[in-house]
């Protein structure tokens, strides 16, 4: 046997289990007849619906044969996806509070640029309520309009990828 090349995914768990090689060697090495194999692989569109297949595949198999989706092969992977979607909410929240804090500082430096506004209206007989609701509403504003210019720059950069599929990443096919 002569060995071609190395695969190497740098997956340990797949690089230790899978070779690449010929049918009729593996059917050499494992006493097999022709026309045997080990096994089906069914790549799904949807890999919500695996557990569901798996199901209604096994109710056709004879006695004996098995049906095992990739969650029960290789758990470690979806603990691992899992754990990425723990990461985009935690993310989430630290830009959240990021905003908040720099629209906060944004209305402290607001108010500092203009204490004599305050006091030319607080000597004219403003209450403090119709001081407040100036800056209540520049302040929505600054909010606003930050939120309307980071909508269109997602979606203006949603649409490039769409288009263009530079950002896209590999179609996902569940075994």
């Amino acid at each position: 046997m002569t060995v071609c090349g190395i695969y190497k995914t740098g997956i340990e768990i797949y690089d230790r289990t899978y070779v690449l090689g010929d049918i009729g060697l593996i059917r050499k090495l494992n006493n097999w007849h022709p026309g045997l194999i080990g096994g089906y692989e069914v790549f799904l569109d949807n890999y919500n619906a695996m557990d569901e297949v798996s199901e209604t595949i096994y109710m056709g198999l004879p006695v004996g044969w098995n049906s095992k989706t990739m969650k029960e092969i290789y758990p470690e992977i979806f603990d691992w996806l899992n754990l990425q979607n723990t990461n985009k909410y935690i993310l989430l929240i630290v830009m959240t509070i990021v905003a908040v804090i720099n629209l906060i500082t944004c209305l402290i430096i607001l108010v500092l640029e203009r204490t004599r506004m305050i006091g030319v209206l607080k000597a004219i007989g403003s209450s403090d309520w119709k001081v407040q609701q100036i800056f209540m509403q520049q302040g929505a504003y600054i909010a606003l309009t930050g939120v309307a210019l980071g909508l269109v720059a997602g979606l203006g950069l949603s649409y490039l990828q769409l288009r263009t599929g530079s950002l896209h990443s590999m179609k996902k096919h569940i075994t």
